[in-house]
């Protein structure tokens, strides 16, 4: 943790998950200051409150998932969600999830694309960077109506 000149202000183990299995986009703080974070090996989601103790595991009620990386709207975890094809990782699509891991809603992208970025509108609506691409791809909402 770092203050706004970058200065180091606190350190947070976590202990839970194994050096190499977090990666980028796989951080995110969510409206009560907690730090969700990505156990890709362990197919889960590990938070920890703001000064780094453990709160609890968030596994998502379903087959296992490739995790590749978070993002949390106002009201749900989203997993962004990948799959290797031919020895290339892929995302694949997103999938909402509740506090105790039940699965809300899924989204699949359409072909295979390598995503480099993915964010979502207040709508639920995909905002896609595709590799090789110099346009943002704007998706219908995860949610549905």
């Amino acid at each position: 943790i770092a203050d706004s000149d970058g200065k180091l202000l606190a350190k947070v183990k976590c202990k839970e998950i194994s050096k190499l299995s977090v990666y980028s986009s796989s951080l995110v703080v969510s409206t009560k200051n907690q730090m969700l974070l990505v156990d890709h090996r362990a197919h889960c989601v590990q938070v920890y409150s703001e000064d780094g103790h453990h709160l609890r595991t968030i596994r998502p009620r379903c087959q296992p998932l490739s995790i590749k990386g978070l993002i949390f709207d106002e009201h749900n975890l989203i997993l962004v969600t990948s799959c290797y094809i031919n020895g290339t990782l892929y995302t694949d699509g997103l999938v909402a999830i509740a506090k105790d891991g039940t699965v809300l809603e899924r989204f699949r992208f359409p072909g295979r694309q390598l995503l480099l970025d993915v964010a979502l509108t207040r709508d639920g609506c995909p905002l896609v960077d595709i590799k090789g691409s110099s346009d943002i791809f704007v998706y219908n909402s995860i949610y549905k109506k």
